[in-house]
């Protein structure tokens, strides 16, 4: 699979209802202050949600965990399930990660990029 900016863009809403416009993620104790894409064998984050419903396993996060998403990609990690993304894909996943990271809920991360049309 091959995620283009436009999958990011009309997926992510689908993913934000599960837990609400409004829902801020915060850190869990235990996790050393960072978001986690896996927290006790569960997708937790926004990107750990997202990428595990596209087909990505639970597993293949652990070596990335308080590391952006664009470094799922970089080093083609993903490659080896079978996920790439584009340049424009990835800057704007990453865009809504740090926003979601700095205590802005989903909903509200979403729209600073994509309503702006940021990336």
């Amino acid at each position: 699979m091959h995620i283009t900016y436009a999958m990011v863009r009309d997926d992510l809403p689908g993913i934000i209802a599960t837990r609400g416009d409004d829902f801020v993620y915060d850190t869990h104790p235990g996790s050393g202050g960072t978001c986690q894409y896996v927290w006790e064998g569960q997708p937790d984050c926004l990107f750990g949600c997202y990428l595990a419903d596209l087909g990505v396993p639970v597993e293949a996060f652990a070596p990335f965990e308080g590391k952006s998403v664009d470094d799922l990609f970089v080093d083609g990690h993903l490659k080896e399930y079978g996920v790439t993304a584009e340049p424009e894909a990835i800057l704007a996943m990453l865009g809504v990660q740090n926003l979601q990271d700095n205590n802005y809920s989903w909903g509200d991360s979403y729209r600073q990029i994509f309503e702006n049309d940021r990336y």
